[in-house]
């Protein structure tokens, strides 16, 4: 994905090469191919968010605080390591790659067997 992203996109357009728009756009294209439906990555940003426990404004409204908050529906860390980090995040990252063997629909490599000297 950093290959496709800095040559035939442009290069990142975020404040690192996984937060930015770019990367949560391959992973948002490319998890539905591999199976995850319903994934929406999304950077991090910071913003203010309410926190009820901080009382109220004297405006009356909800007082906030600033904090850094993934755009997403899943933590920012499985996409920025992607896909294995969306595999660990589903708890499928452990069967998937200890299976010693190719996902189906790979293409069969044929091995070349070393002979005994």
């Amino acid at each position: 994905m950093h290959i496709h992203i800095d040559y035939n996109l442009g290069g990142t357009d975020g404040t690192t090469s996984h937060n930015c728009n770019r990367w949560m756009r391959q992973v948002n294209r490319l998890a539905p191919i591999l199976g995850f439906d319903g994934i929406v990555a999304g950077r991090t940003k910071v913003k203010r968010v309410p926190d009820p426990s901080l009382g109220m404004t004297v405006t009356g409204k909800v007082a906030t605080q600033v904090q850094r908050v993934c755009l997403g529906n899943i933590p920012f860390r499985a996409a920025a390591v992607f896909p294995a980090g969306l595999r660990k995040h589903f708890g499928q990252a452990f069967k998937y790659y200890s299976k010693n063997e190719m996902p189906s629909g790979a293409p069969k490599i044929a091995v070349a067997k070393r002979s005994s000297e």
